[in-house]
């Protein structure tokens, strides 16, 4: 593998590219990478995305111009993390049509859209300007401009451990509260016991049923944040910490809402 330039590395992502305008010929571009395929010879690799997912397109160049691409990339300033910011503003379309292309086929689905609902669904592909993601036997599409936010397990199972868990904690948060509260009601030993685990064996149920919410906390998971045009990659660790900086932003955004609503009239002028 060769690098033209050390300022875009072995691999030419989308940003690169648009920055150092290099492929200008290719607008569903998504990586590039450059092989030694004779000595007077140089391949370019490149992968593009589509509705049916990414493809692979091979084009041959002389060592001349391979020079010229890297001293393109050379005349042009270093890409920074503000511009990379300012591309994905700039062509915030091409990149979420990337990352939908890159979405596996029969993954699992949570989709919010801008009128703040949300519902759950197995993806099944991209189709002009619409989403179609099977909901039981039902084919539901959704215009991508209406989406807000997409997270997808493409790995996602649901596992009997948590299952199991997750009832054994409702059981025993139900046999402790039940325990409590029956010291309040006059009954004998054996009826308190009788009552303590009968509503524990009955949190089974909920506790058992629920288990697939603890369960995609578990599980790796990639979001798309269709606005922002932006992609994480979550596993447990960081899919927590997503989390609590949202609800964080949440609760900083409801205080200075608060405070604005109680922040008292300015004292009107006397002329």
């Amino acid at each position: 593998m060769l690098v033209v330039h050390p300022a875009v590395g072995a691999t030419i992502d989308l940003e690169e590219k648009i920055h150092y305008k290099l492929f200008p010929e290719i607008y569903n571009f998504h990586d590039a990478q450059f092989l030694e395929y004779r000595p007077d010879t140089i391949q370019v690799r490149i992968r593009t995305w589509s509705e049916g997912g990414t493809q692979i397109i091979d084009q041959f160049l002389t060592p001349y111009q391979f020079m010229l691409i890297a001293a393109q990339v050379q005349r042009t300033p270093d890409l920074t993390q503000k511009e990379r910011e300012s591309i994905h503003k700039r062509f915030q379309p091409l990149f979420t049509d990337k990352f939908v292309a890159a979405i596996p086929e029969n993954s699992y689905c949570r989709i919010r859209l801008s009128d703040k609902t949300q519902f759950d669904g197995v993806y099944y592909r991209m189709k002009g300007e619409y989403l179609q993601f099977w909901r039981g036997q039902q084919l539901k599409s959704v215009p991508k401009m209406n989406i807000v936010r997409l997270k997808y397990w493409d790995t996602y199972r649901q596992r009997d451990i948590v299952k199991v868990i997750s009832a054994l904690s409702f059981a025993t948060l139900t046999f402790l509260v039940t325990d409590y509260l029956v010291d309040f009601v006059p009954l004998s030993p054996q009826d308190k016991a009788l009552a303590c685990w009968g509503s524990a064996s009955l949190a089974c149920i909920p506790g058992y049923n629920v288990a697939w919410r603890f369960d995609e906390y578990l599980s790796s998971a990639t979001v798309i944040e269709f606005r922002t045009s932006k992609i994480k990659r979550l596993d447990t660790v960081e899919r927590t910490v997503y989390t609590l900086e949202k609800i964080k932003d949440r609760i900083w955004q409801l205080i200075a809402d608060f405070k604005e609503m109680n922040q008292p009239a300015p004292p009107l002028s006397r002329k």
